[in-house]
């Protein structure tokens, strides 16, 4: 049951049923990236960390992400975000940072 609420301030109980009609829920376009974004398929030119460094990553990460939920408070949140973004970093295989790196030296 959905409760809707009436300009006159009465609330009134419609149900929602899946074949009522058009939808009212918006829907959202899928989310593009830009052209270097990484797919699920994971294509090798996408990966550029390999190895032992996607799990000293992902551990890193993890103790990352463990240090900012004791810490707490801003110092706490920055752990977390670093700590999500290497974990992301070991779990994908790809690092944006370390591909501008080696265009720039080679």
């Amino acid at each position: 049951m959905v409760q809707t609420n009436q300009p006159q301030g009465n609330v009134t109980a419609t149900s929602a049923t899946p074949n009522a009609g058009p939808s009212t829920q918006a829907q959202t376009p899928p989310v593009k990236s830009g052209s270097s974004s990484v797919t699920k398929s994971g294509s090798s030119s996408d990966i550029n960390v390999t190895g032992m460094e996607r799990v000293a990553s992902v551990a890193g990460g993890a103790l990352l992400v463990g240090k900012g939920l004791r810490k707490g408070g801003l110092f706490g949140l920055i752990s977390l975000a670093m700590g999500g973004a290497a974990i992301y970093r070991g779990y994908t295989g790809h690092c944006e940072m370390k591909k501008k790196m080696m265009q720039k030296t080679g």
